[in-house]
């Protein structure tokens, strides 16, 4: 799993989450969902969880594109200095 892009470049400027301000970093993570052959899966619903840390899943499940890639964002809160698990989770 990897971060693709991380908004606002400053942890303390306000982004909007569900219509309402808030103070955080927003971060999209992504993951390639592979079959025992190493074939994309396609249409395969991931479930996202936070293991720990200060942070808030704003897509609980995403669908894999024809690539296989899935992905969800995260928003991170104020006090990010603490370490955060997130996990991906398909049974495909």
């Amino acid at each position: 799993m990897w971060s693709l892009e991380v908004q606002p470049d400053h942890i303390t400027t306000p982004v909007v989450v569900d219509g309402e301000l808030k103070a955080g970093h927003i971060t999209t993570f992504r993951v390639q969902v592979l079959g025992d052959h190493s074939e994309f899966c396609i249409g395969e619903t991931v479930d996202w969880t936070i293991v720990s840390g200060p942070a808030r899943l704003l897509d609980l499940q995403s669908e894999t594109d024809e690539q296989g890639y899935a992905t969800a964002r995260v928003l991170f809160a104020i006090d990010a200095d603490a370490t955060v698990v997130v996990r991906a989770d398909c049974t495909c």
